[in-house]
């Protein structure tokens, strides 16, 4: 993540100030969808936007030769992690790892066998202890989706997803990458206009992307695809543009039809539970990225914002709250962060009662930028008690990522 707090909570997208801490990030116009509704928490000095220029060979197709198996990741799956500059991080009861990769990383998931990473070009590179293999190019949804999911992932890590345009200079398609056999299968092509197309989420063996047409959910076994929303179905203004799959998990869905102003949690689109409401108090509080279910679905995490309205339509950012919510029951959990940051916002989840927190503070002066104290956390449900797994310091303008799969840049 490289911005501080980006996007608003009403409908058009306004300059941002927040203190504290004492910094101001302006949101550019984001066009007439998506960009332009959410307020999302980037934490600024939190991660990075890096580079991963690596060499390698572009994965085969369904038909071709198949690489030998991969071995899995020697890194373990409940590890915190992050990236900074050309280096991933991985902190584990046996101390913290470096993974070199050689550049550096924009975005990155966890998978089955390491990680997959996404560099400035926009190139997608597989990252395994046997090295560095690219394996496609990720479509440059600026400005309208750049608050969207670049990488996405199942929680298994034996899939991962993105849009990818390199199969064709005329068309996108769904690219769904196996880690542990080094291949690829296409899903979408033809003359699939880029207009609004977004890849939410992976469920085990299930995608959920969204095209001009509607929201769809495709079996990636068998190849069929199903239009579970489809345009012209909602009353929101904008249609199809407002409906957002944040996450989904063992059959349950985490969605909003309607810009983020309520958040929903179910096993179908109708008759899901209504998690929390941001529609009528979009002034004093809002909603923060990532939104993540936990791999059984039993748990929903997000940050909320609480804002000051300012005069000429900017707000100052007063808390970020990390939040959980029990998706049976809609009970509302609060983390307890030691210190109570009053910046701090949950990440992905470790295992399905183990999620991940990130927080920010401000350190000292150096040079002429100050430096920001990230710390990263694991946080236990239901208990909601935290336990701080490390602490980094960096320069304010310094770049990084989280393992969520998101690219913040600017």
């Amino acid at each position: 993540m490289s911005e501080s707090i980006k996007n608003l909570l009403h409908r058009r997208a306004t300059p941002v100030a927040f203190k504290p801490p004492d910094l101001e990030a302006i949101t550019r116009e984001g066009g007439r969808r998506i960009r332009r509704r959410r307020m999302a928490v980037a934490l600024a000095a939190v991660t990075a936007v890096v580079t991963v220029v690596l060499t390698g060979a572009l994965i085969p197709r369904l038909g071709e030769d198949v690489p030998p198996t991969v071995p899995a990741s020697p890194w373990p799956s409940d590890a915190v992690s992050w990236a900074s500059g050309t280096t991933i991080y991985v902190a584990s009861g046996a101390g913290t790892e470096q993974i070199e990769v050689g550049h550096g990383v924009r975005s990155y998931v966890r998978t089955a066998t390491g990680f997959v990473a996404l560099d400035e070009t926009d190139a997608v590179y597989s990252v395994t202890q046997l090295g560095v293999t690219l394996i496609g190019r990720v479509h440059d949804s600026e400005p309208d989706n750049k608050d969207q999911p670049r990488l996405v992932v199942n929680s298994r890590g034996t899939l991962v997803g993105w849009v990818d345009e390199s199969a064709s200079p005329t068309s996108l398609v769904l690219r769904i990458y196996t880690p542990l056999s080094g291949s690829a299968r296409d899903f979408g092509g033809g003359q699939m206009s880029e207009d609004g197309v977004v890849f939410f989420a992976i469920d085990d063996h299930t995608a959920y992307w969204r095209r001009p047409d509607g929201i769809h959910e495709v079996d990636l076994d068998k190849g069929r695809d199903r239009t579970i929303v489809a345009s012209g179905g909602l009353t929101v203004p904008d249609d199809i543009y407002s409906f957002e799959v944040y996450s989904a998990e063992n059959g349950v869905l985490a969605f909003s039809p309607n810009d983020d102003g309520t958040i929903l949690a179910g096993r179908s689109v109708t008759g899901a539970r209504e998690l929390h409401d941001f529609s009528n108090i979009r002034q004093t509080q809002g909603l923060s990225d990532p939104v993540r279910l936990s791999p059984t679905g039993a748990w929903l995490s997000f940050g909320v914002l609480e804002v000051e309205p300012l005069p000429g339509e900017q707000m100052r950012l007063k808390r970020a709250m990390p939040t959980v919510f029990n998706t049976t029951t809609g009970e509302r959990i609060t983390l307890n962060i030691p210190g109570n940051p009053p910046l701090a916002i949950p990440n992905i989840w470790l295992d399905d009662t183990t999620v991940q927190v990130a927080s920010i503070g401000m350190g000292q002066q150096q040079r002429e930028w100050p430096t920001s104290i990230v710390a990263l956390y694991r946080c236990k449900l239901p208990e909601a008690t935290c336990q701080m797994v490390s602490e980094v310091a960096k320069p304010i303008l310094e770049s990084g990522a989280l393992p969520d799969g998101r690219w913040y840049g600017p």
